[in-house]
């Protein structure tokens, strides 16, 4: 349904600037300090092949200036959970992050490659009920290639999350393959879960300020006919 709402151009930024921006529902960058480990931290590390060369955390930092291919305007440093070059068949699960049922949960994954980071290194992300291989039977990030690209850089990858049943769950991010450079993950965010019966965003929003130049707009939108759940 197609509305008219005519608004004081003040009353919406008083709006904007009181609005609060959401605190992710779990967010975790694998910084080390002191004597810490990935394990202390709640971590679990699987080495399925055997050969000692498995994930580790860090306590200095990387410095990344390239994002999704692209040159960032300001490096970033992150402190990424990395594996080095090896027969890759490792496991990083995280501590164990409550789902409900009901709601949608949005995960971003910040992957790293560095040292030869223009030879492929290969990974999949899953989740399950327990720290296991076997549990691991919701796929979230199909096994997938880095892109080859020279120097240190960063490649971001999104999920949604949605369980029947409102439980304890796990996230393994599964370091395939043969590597040749680093691999990396530099920081893993969910952001709070919606309801899926929350409604959709409106549509076809219009801002059309007062032409008078008096501090108001007249804001044309259409309100969703269904929830996010269909």
């Amino acid at each position: 349904m197609k509305k008219l709402l005519p608004v004081l151009f003040a009353s919406i930024m008083a709006y904007a600037s009181a609005a609060e921006v959401s605190t992710p529902y779990y967010t975790t960058n694998f910084k080390l300090s002191g004597s810490n480990t990935l394990e202390s931290l709640g971590f679990t590390v699987l080495d399925v092949t055997g050969d000692n060369v498995t994930w580790e955390g860090r306590s200095s930092s990387i410095t990344f200036r390239t994002l999704d291919g692209k040159s960032l305007e300001s490096p970033i440093n992150y402190y990424p959970a990395t594996i080095e070059e090896s027969d890759m068949d490792d496991w990083l699960f995280t501590p164990s992050i409550e789902f409900e049922t009901g709601k949608t949960y949005k995960a971003r994954f910040i992957m790293a490659k560095y040292l030869f980071a223009e030879h492929p290194d290969m990974f999949e992300i899953k989740m399950g009920s327990d720290n296991t291989v076997d549990a691991m039977t919701i796929s979230l990030v199909e096994k997938t290639t880095l892109p080859e690209a020279g120097g240190n850089t960063l490649w971001t990858y999104e999920a949604e999350i949605s369980v029947s049943t409102t439980s304890d769950y796990y996230i393994g991010i599964h370091a395939t393959g043969q590597s040749v450079g680093d691999l990396g993950i530099a920081e893993l965010t969910i952001e709070q879960g919606v309801g899926q019966t929350t409604p959709e965003a409106v549509t076809d929003l219009k801002v059309t300020p007062d032409p008078s130049g008096a501090k108001s707009a007249l804001i044309e939108f259409t309100t969703p006919s269904k929830a996010k759940d269909g």
